[in-house]
């Protein structure tokens, strides 16, 4: 896996489909984020927050496993596909 997203690349793409086949080669993280005041684990590649969080009692492995499937469906689709 790369280590450094090229900003300027992911901007440059033109569809939500090819943003998502770049980001796939990136490590996903999750950090401690609070959101509707309740602390949840949310997924990152880098910087990049992505829209999937942690529900109930799960894991860094469950939600970094969901990010990558959001990722994957986001890469075969031309629409935004709701986590």
């Amino acid at each position: 896996m790369s280590n450094k997203i090229d900003l300027i690349h992911l901007e440059t793409l033109p569809t939500l489909q090819e943003k998502a086949k770049y980001l796939l080669d990136f490590e996903i993280t999750t950090q401690i984020q609070i959101v509707n005041l309740t602390p949840v684990l949310k997924s990152f590649i880098g910087d990049i927050g992505l829209p999937i969080h942690s529900k109930g009692n799960e894991t860094s492995e469950d939600v970094i496993r969901k990010a990558k499937a959001w990722l994957k469906k986001q890469s075969q689709s031309h629409e935004v596909v709701t986590p």
